[in-house]
């Protein structure tokens, strides 16, 4: 590593703030004397999503601030710190995008550094320990343009850039053909529903169809979290009663990862917003409204946030692996896309959840339908222990990337 060179972000870049706007200077459609606006939600995974964008004013968007090949778009500001930092590369070669102003936009200006290296530093542990450093420095969730550029990262030559470039970007292609084939595997499960159940706007089998609070008897099995200011980021502890939050949820998947714990105490007097193993998790909040999950086993106990409302389900009212499927099928999320109110992260309310029309078919052909669900989910199972090891590997590579292990100098 005699080679390499310890620098600052900001001594081969600098972060660039993202667009202010009015709200009569966004438009519904893009034109000549628009640009298109990623916000903090279009950051998913690394990856920039290109879908529920927002077109701008192009007179209120500096050169600067328009995205070039090889930039990179960072959330600088967010209601939750999890969300602080994280990052995806641009990768396209175009003029007509730029961010708005709670993201910046890092760019480098040195010729002897690769875009795509600096791609991977944004997805290192090293950078992801800085950001929280920043974060847990301050009780407002924004990082300032100097907690990017004052990140210290160990700077190889060019050559060794393009070797552990080369590296990654296979490892990276793993992933990704990965979560393809679990895609897959989803709708396959998204298929079977259809075939058996059919389309639930046009529940062209004649199933009753009642609503979801109906189907379940009574209010007390919908519950929503918390108010804000009855569970505070102060309330959280290493160990305790697991609270579940809006990144525990995926569509169909629980994700056991960054619980947090509030104390026995606290636990008692938010038990009203209690969950229990096997209770339905759904999303009130964000971009995949009415997301939802089952909680697994070895949470037993615990409480939801206010973004997000348990489902309990009682014996001899509907299959629960039915009702989940119901919840997360594409109808349901573009029925709630019209209820949702809010324009930064989009919310529906617990009633509009209670009032989720259900299509109700036999509970015979309902638990036939969970069975076969079931066999799906153990291929799944198998695909997941496949994809942990491959994030593994590539975790591995990163680390032993930046401390100048991975290639010979």
């Amino acid at each position: 590593m005699s080679e390499w060179k310890t620098v600052k972000l900001g001594n081969v870049g600098s972060c660039i703030r993202g667009v202010s706007y009015k709200k009569d200077q966004l438009f519904e459609k893009q034109s000549d004397n628009t640009i298109i606006l990623f916000r903090a939600n279009n950051i998913n995974n690394n990856q920039i999503i290109y879908r529920d964008t927002q077109n701008v004013a192009k007179e209120v968007v500096k050169n600067d601030q328009l995205l070039n090949k090889g930039d990179v778009i960072i959330c600088m500001s967010s209601g939750s710190k999890h969300l602080l930092g994280k990052a995806a590369f641009f990768d396209f070669n175009s003029k007509k995008y730029t961010v708005g102003a709670f993201c910046s936009i890092f760019r480098i200006h040195e010729n002897n550094i690769l875009p795509e290296f600096i791609k991977y530093v944004f997805q290192s542990k090293k950078y992801f320990t800085a950001i929280s450093k920043a974060s847990t420095s301050t009780n407002i969730n924004n990082l300032k343009k100097s907690d990017i550029e004052n990140i210290e990262i160990h700077l190889p030559p060019l050559p060794i850039q393009k070797q552990i470039v080369s590296i990654l970007e296979k490892t990276e292609n793993l992933k990704q053909k990965r979560n393809e084939t679990n895609k897959e595997t989803q709708k396959i499960i998204q298929s079977l529903f259809y075939e058996m159940f059919g389309d639930p706007v046009k529940n062209e089998k004649g199933w009753d169809v009642k609503r979801l609070v109906e189907v379940l008897k009574e209010d007390k099995y919908i519950v929503g979290g918390p108010f804000g200011s009855n569970l505070k980021v102060v309330d959280y502890k290493e160990k305790g009663i697991p609270i579940m939050r809006l990144q525990n949820i995926q569509k169909r998947t629980f994700i056991d990862k960054n619980i947090i714990f509030i104390s026995e105490k606290k636990a008692e007097e938010l038990k009203y917003h209690s969950f229990q193993s096997g209770d339905i998790i759904l999303a009130k909040l964000g971009d995949e409204l009415g997301k939802s999950c089952i909680v697994p086993d070895k949470y037993s106990y615990g409480i939801v946030v206010g973004d997000v409302i348990r489902i309990r389900v009682p014996e001899n009212t509907i299959n629960k692996t039915y009702l989940l499927n119901v919840l997360n099928a594409d109808f349901c999320a573009k029925l709630l896309g019209g209820q949702k109110t809010g324009t930064t992260r989009p919310r529906v309310n617990l009633s509009d959840i209670r009032n989720i029309p259900v299509s109700v078919p036999p509970l015979q052909l309902q638990e036939e339908f969970a069975k076969k669900v079931q066999l799906i989910e153990s291929i799944q199972s198998k695909q997941q222990s496949s994809t942990e090891e491959i994030n593994t590997l590539f975790d591995a590579l990163m680390q032993k990337a930046f401390k100048g292990e991975l290639v010979d100098a």
